[in-house]
């Protein structure tokens, strides 16, 4: 067991020799740091595609939405409407259709105003998280910084190996001063890190906050096109209806009787 742990240390070391070997040069330290930049510009551009992707079917969906905000053209234009949803779903792998569907349920469509009546909210079934993007898009500005962290410390561990603590003040001072000098340029990996997660990050919260305006926009277009009624008010219409129902069924029986009790009273004389 002991010889198969000194084995693996010995593999980790030779790893990490090779590592530093490869971070003593200081040219280096300007490689990785263009190898960052250029994973972030990669990266970048897929957020952009994302981006794009979901946004530019939102404003073509609002902007229908907004040539039907009168309730009477929602209602009469509802079936384009319809399939608009689903039409964005299909073009642009979106998960709009499944919260419309379910807001669908919600709605009546047969009613005495000739508009269609929302009994929910559309907040309640269709928000952002039906059109964001893949989550690990939002820890790669982390995961920049971290890169550029470890960029910097494998430099500096690497030039740290170069100190001899065995010679002379001066040779000691030689080698603190080399040091120095390349934790300057082993910084650079680090400052790249930490520029490009702040350039990154900064247009991945831009996105989610006009893709929630975009939502925001679909659900105010949604609440104007339909009448909101409460649970209440409709179980308040059913009573009417039924009373109504009641005193014409009354009625009707009233003027049943009234028809046929008087001829067959004078058949039985």
């Amino acid at each position: 067991m002991v010889e198969i742990v000194h084995y693996m240390a010995g593999i980790v070391q030779l790893t990490f020799e090779s590592l530093f070997e490869l971070f003593k040069r200081p040219e280096n330290a300007y490689v990785f740091a263009l190898l960052l930049i250029v994973f972030g510009i990669i990266v970048f551009a897929f957020a952009v595609y994302l981006y794009l992707r979901r946004s530019q079917p939102l404003k073509k969906l609002n902007k229908l939405l907004a040539a039907n905000i009168k309730r009477e053209d929602f209602a009469a234009n509802f079936n384009e409407i319809d399939a608009a949803f689903y039409d964005t779903d299909k073009k642009w792998g979106h998960n709009l259709s499944h919260a419309w569907a379910e807001l669908k349920e919600s709605l009546v469509h047969e009613n005495e105003e000739k508009v269609v009546w929302n009994t929910a909210r559309p907040h309640n079934y269709i928000d952002a998280h039906d059109i964001r993007g893949p989550r690990i898009l939002s820890s790669f500005p982390n995961i920049f910084v971290g890169l550029g962290l470890v960029f910097t410390f494998l430099g500096l561990a690497a030039s740290l190996q170069g100190i001899s603590i065995d010679g002379d003040v001066a040779a000691m001072q030689k080698g603190l001063q080399n040091v120095l000098s390349a934790a300057s340029v082993k910084f650079t990996a680090s400052i790249t890190g930490l520029v490009m997660s702040i350039f990154l990050g900064s247009f991945i919260r831009f996105a989610a906050h006009s893709l929630d305006k975009q939502i925001e926009l679909v659900n105010e277009h949604l609440e104007r096109g339909m009448r909101f009624v409460t649970s209440e008010e409709l179980a308040y219409k059913q009573l009417q209806q039924l009373t109504e129902q009641t005193a014409q069924l009354q009625n009707f029986n009233a003027t049943l009787a009234a028809d046929v009790l008087p001829p067959y009273i004078e058949s039985r004389k």
